[in-house]
């Protein structure tokens, strides 16, 4: 150490009181090597953690389009299922045809093209949530809460009223498949226009936005209008099945483009 006066001290062991001036800078020297001691701690850290925020990333890219893909394949699986269960749906509803097993796996088809298109609808905001206006998000719950409820019905259709055909054949002649049971006689009616107004609500922000092309969405809007003409019980059955094909066609062509979006995001580099 070289003092003010000249003085040059070698020894390193050399005692602080032979030296007035190294207690004063003593504080100085410690955080001076703690500062550098935590440099280099930090710098021998920052590999191991953009490694890791780098497998972080690619943890979610690959949750995300897994979920995607998943979506489209609910949303594929629910269109053909709702087709297929209107265009094998019997044409009258008589404790006998009711309480039969075709009456059973038929509406098994309608239960399942129900779960899989909630899960399609969840997918489909999933991927257009960034992009989603005040209306199409009403839209989307609009739909989403319309398959809900038309779900309680089917699944008195499909395991509570074949039930009641067998111990109770009065009440099915009296009632039908239970669309005529008390509340459910208005509510039904109230949950098709809710299907309508939902699916074309969210359908036309899908398409002003354009993330899943313009053809499905412009197909779901006709295929939703002419679905719920049909339902509204002023037409024939054969407009309610022409209105579940072209539904059904427009579904599972949105979970193709969702597929479709998917593969495209998994090819992307990642940022």
């Amino acid at each position: 150490m070289v003092h003010l006066f000249g003085k040059i001290d070698t020894d390193p062991f050399l005692p602080f009181d032979t030296d007035p001036f190294l207690p004063a800078f003593l504080p100085h020297m410690q955080r001076h090597t703690a500062t550098l001691r935590f440099s280099a701690w930090r710098d021998s850290r920052e590999p191991l953690d953009a490694e890791s925020d780098k497998d972080g990333v690619m943890k979610s890219d690959n949750l995300i389009v897994g979920s995607m893909k998943w979506g489209g394949f609910s949303n594929i699986a629910g269109g053909v299922l709702v087709a297929a269960a209107y265009l094998s749906h019997p044409h009258h509803e008589t404790p006998e045809v009711i309480a039969s097993n075709y009456w059973l796996w038929t509406h098994v088809l309608f239960v399942l093209s129900l779960l899989f298109g909630i899960f399609g609808l969840i997918a489909l905001m999933g991927h257009t949530f960034r992009k989603v206006t005040i209306s199409g998000l009403v839209g989307y719950l609009i739909a989403i809460s319309s398959l809900i409820l038309i779900f309680g019905l089917n699944y008195y259709e499909t395991f509570i009223n074949p039930v009641v055909a067998v111990e109770a054949p009065q009440f099915v002649e009296s009632y039908g498949a239970g669309l005529m049971i008390g509340a459910v006689a208005m509510l039904f009616p109230t949950t098709g226009g809710l299907f309508v107004i939902g699916y074309v609500m969210f359908s036309i922000d899908l398409l002003r936005s354009k993330q899943l092309g313009r053809g499905a969405p412009g197909l779901m809007i006709i295929g939703v209008l002419v679905f719920g003409a049909g339902l509204s019980g002023f037409f024939p059955m054969l407009v309610v099945q022409l209105g579940s094909i072209v539904f059904g066609v427009a579904t599972a062509w949105l979970g193709y483009q969702l597929i479709k979006a998917a593969s495209d995001q998994a090819f992307q580099p990642m940022q």
